[in-house]
């Protein structure tokens, strides 16, 4: 993901806010959560990436590789006093997220290797 998916997403203006990897509860899930102005952006930046070659590129090495996945756009409500603390975009007016979980099976990539 950092090596192939990162420089791609960076080009085209992406900002990963936050990574996570399941640690309690059901194993191998990872969600990222991104920042985007507004919806027109964010269908721009994707339209961007979805026609790079890196972006096929890296779609190819990773394929087979997710199980499942679940993306959601959200928009922030700004509930709490800490909000613009633990995500600067809202305090700058950026109030759309989009989260996606990603499941894999921790067999996928040993069958793939073989």
């Amino acid at each position: 993901f950092e090596d192939y998916a990162m420089p791609v997403n960076n080009k085209y203006g992406f900002k990963l806010i936050a990574y996570f990897i399941s640690d309690i509860g059901p194993q191998n899930q990872i969600v990222h959560i991104w920042e985007y102005k507004d919806l027109e952006e964010f269908n721009t930046m994707k339209k961007k990436r979805a026609a790079d070659p890196d972006w096929l590129s890296f779609r190819d090495k990773t394929a087979g590789m997710v199980a499942d996945q679940e993306d959601k756009i959200m928009t922030a409500i700004g509930i709490g006093v800490g909000w613009g603390i633990l995500f600067p975009a809202l305090a700058m007016g950026r109030q759309y997220m989009e989260t996606q979980l990603f499941m894999s099976d921790s067999n996928l990539k040993e069958k793939k290797d073989d």
